[in-house]
């Protein structure tokens, strides 16, 4: 993606970090939406690092849609009823939960626009 290879590895590194934290966050919870939200968290971290080194374009779609499926989530936990206190209660609850759902679309944006397909669909000719 990026032509300075320290600064891709350092983007996968913080990004494989960030996910691998999630991940034990998941594994910590005992609550499952907590679960959810952070393996949510944890396969956009992952899912970003895939796309700093271009793999598995043949899943993009797929990609754009659990991102997309993401947000709505997160979506739906803010506007919430404040009966169900599982999801993001209070004020700062809604919001932090508004600012997930901005991260998963922006995550999902990113990998609909910046990931170039391997061949072009008409001429089947490579796009680089």
């Amino acid at each position: 993606m990026f032509n300075i290879p320290a600064l891709t590895w350092t983007l996968t590194a913080v990004l494989l970090a960030g996910g691998s934290y999630h991940l034990w966050q998941a594994t910590r919870s005992h609550h499952l939406t907590d679960r959810v939200n952070n393996t949510l968290h944890a396969l956009m971290n992952t899912l970003m690092a895939a796309m700093l080194w271009n793999l598995a374009p043949s899943t993009i779609l797929a990609q754009i849609g659990l991102l997309a499926a993401a947000a709505l989530w997160f979506i739906i936990q803010a506007v919430a009823r404040p009966e169900y206190k599982l999801l993001c209660a209070g004020t700062q609850g809604r919001i932090k939960c508004a600012y997930h759902a901005l991260t998963m679309a922006a995550a999902a944006l990113m990998i609909a626009t910046m990931t170039h397909p391997a061949t072009h669909p008409a001429t089947g000719h490579g796009t680089g």
